[in-house]
């Protein structure tokens, strides 16, 4: 148990709670081609699984209904031929790979309504983040291992990376401008606070929502990003190291990769992962982007969330490489998921008609990562997207608003 002294560090503009304990120094297990354990699929938040051989065809698509009413689930979670979903209604569910069997159901309660608390798998718990708690869940049986409250009233989903779970919370505020940052460490096997650094509204360290604004976690840093900030945070203290202000809304997760920690601000940026200077800027025709970029291959990927629209730039130097655009009315809500050789995204398009009801195209798409040619577009039923796909061997995953799983597979031999 982490209850020996406890010091508090302060700043013009920052506090930092620091509970002494035992270190957090083991490394990471490696992520084996079948595992996507949380949002984006690593601590980086890269979306990237380059052990998948992916779906590179023309895919059979088998849809599940996992909850009985219409409502949006989590993203998936995917470990030992095991998929996690939380749905809006508060309910985590375990299902089987293979058969989509649900194997044990836990039911969070109320307090996690209308948020999207994506599922993020420790060594031996299961975390699910919500309004004023984070739950740690036996992945065995849903059996609840212990509670972290909070005082706030919002939460982002929680990042696992060395036995420590870091998450952002808000306190709550009638005003956008009056809420106050917290970032906190939490050991995953007890629950224990390790540390906790808070920032005042003056210093910008605030979001309107925390939901995408799940941390990174890569080299001992812990990367959070505000309203118009991004900050480095020492992974064992809490202390800040530093903070990158954008000249616009961040209000997403950011990635890392290739020493770089990439978020798009008014434009697209890379901000050097030690340093927190820029390295590039890269204008790009949005109004607002989706959850996060996603890096493979020495690419990044950016989506317009207003319009189905894919841009890949030089992960290095922010060129420009290809661009997809759909011609159609409509947008997408997450970030892609990446083997080595393929992009796949899931989007929405309306087909406005003179008269009559509008047609809407919920289609799942796959492009070659490195030339961008299309391998392959798939309308599913009509569901919503709104979290990022996974993909694990040679299966993609989306789940929707309409309480579906889409398995999308290569075409069998039969």
């Amino acid at each position: 148990m982490y209850v020996s002294t406890t010091a508090a560090s302060h700043s013009a503009d920052h506090t930092v709670t620091a509970l002494s304990g035992p270190q957090q120094t083991a490394q990471p297990s490696q992520l084996g081609a079948d595992d996507w354990p949380s949002f984006q699929r690593d601590t980086r938040n890269t979306g990237h699984n380059a052990g998948a051989v992916g779906v590179l065809e023309e895919p059979e698509t088998n849809s599940t209904k996992i909850v009985d009413s219409n409502l949006r689930l989590s993203a998936t979670a995917i470990r030992n031929d095991s998929i996690y979903l939380v749905g809006e209604n508060s309910v985590v569910q375990k299902i089987d790979q293979s058969t989509k069997e649900v194997e044990w159901t836990a039911d969070l309660g109320t307090d996690y309504d209308s948020y999207d608390p994506n599922p993020s798998l420790g060594s031996s718990t299961l975390l699910i983040s919500g309004t004023d708690m984070v739950t740690a869940l036996d992945p065995s049986d849903g059996d609840v291992r212990w509670e972290y409250g909070f005082s706030g009233d919002e939460a982002s989903s929680v990042t696992v990376g060395n036995g420590v779970a870091y998450l952002k919370t808000i306190r709550e505020s009638r005003s956008r401008n009056g809420e106050l940052g917290t970032f906190h460490a939490v050991d995953v096997e007890t629950g224990d606070l390790l540390w906790r650094t808070s920032f005042s509204p003056s210093s910008g360290q605030v979001s309107p929502s925390t939901r995408t604004q799940i941390p990174a976690v890569a080299d001992g840093v812990a990367y959070f990003t505000g309203l118009n900030t991004l900050n480095a945070l020492d992974v064992e203290t809490g202390e800040e190291l530093w903070t990158y202000t954008a000249r616009d809304l961040i209000g997403h997760a950011p990635t890392v990769a290739n020493g770089n920690v990439y978020v798009h601000g008014l434009n697209a940026l890379a901000i050097d992962a030690t340093e927190g200077t820029k390295v590039w800027e890269t204008e790009l025709d949005a109004r607002m982007f989706a959850r996060s970029p996603a890096v493979a291959n020495g690419i990044v990927f950016y989506i317009n969330i207003n319009h189905p629209t894919l841009w890949a730039l030089d992960a290095k130097t922010g060129e420009m490489l290809w661009t997809f655009e759909k011609e159609c009315d409509g947008g997408v809500t997450s970030a892609p998921a990446l083997t080595s050789d393929a992009v796949y995204m899931a989007y929405r398009c309306y087909h406005r008609r003179p008269s009559g009801p509008t047609h809407i195209d919920d289609r799942v798409q796959a492009w070659d990562l490195e030339s961008g040619c299309c391998l392959w577009s798939k309308a599913v039923a009509h569901d919503g997207y709104w979290q990022a796909p996974a993909v694990v061997n040679d299966t993609l995953y989306v789940t929707g608003r309409g309480g579906e799983l889409h398995e999308l597979t290569n075409q069998s031999d039969d």
